[in-house]
């Protein structure tokens, strides 16, 4: 069996498909502001991440990495949350990894990056939105059990 049998794609279809963005192949997390914004985050933090490999600035890299990516992860695993209280969870997850990137972001900025500047703008936007989705998650909750 031929991969393209397999995978049920035209050739024009997979040219398609690899000009979009990975988040939405899956149509689960298509039209999705806050898994746009973070799926965008987490692209850039990495292409800054590797701009600090090449200076040799590892551990930021790492930190970059792990925490701006962790974002939209946690989104997604919260898209997927088994009830409320768990999708709150969730994002109080990918909140504190909003956060914790903002920290990180600010001592790049602090040693000088540009770039790192206008992440961290980003990354506290997110730490808003997230927080918003939560407050009003809370809400529904609490009025959930009146």
């Amino acid at each position: 069996m031929e991969m393209k049998e397999y995978l049920e794609f035209s050739e024009k279809e997979l040219e398609t498909l690899a000009s979009e963005p990975m988040a939405f192949y899956n149509p689960r997390y298509k039209d999705n502001p806050i898994v746009d914004k973070t799926w965008g985050f987490a692209l850039d933090s990495l292409r800054f991440a590797d701009e600090l490999e090449v200076k040799r600035k590892y551990r930021l890299s790492g930190q970059i990495s792990g925490c701006c990516t962790s974002i939209g992860a946690n989104v997604r695993e919260a898209k997927n949350a088994e009830s409320l209280p768990d999708f709150i969870h969730k994002m109080k997850t990918a909140s504190k990894e909003a956060d914790g990137s903002e920290y990180f972001l600010s001592l790049c900025e602090a040693l000088g990056y540009e770039k790192a500047g206008a992440l961290r703008v980003r990354a506290y936007e997110l730490l808003k939105i997230l927080n918003a989705i939560i407050a009003t998650s809370k809400r529904r909750l609490k009025e959930d059990k009146k």
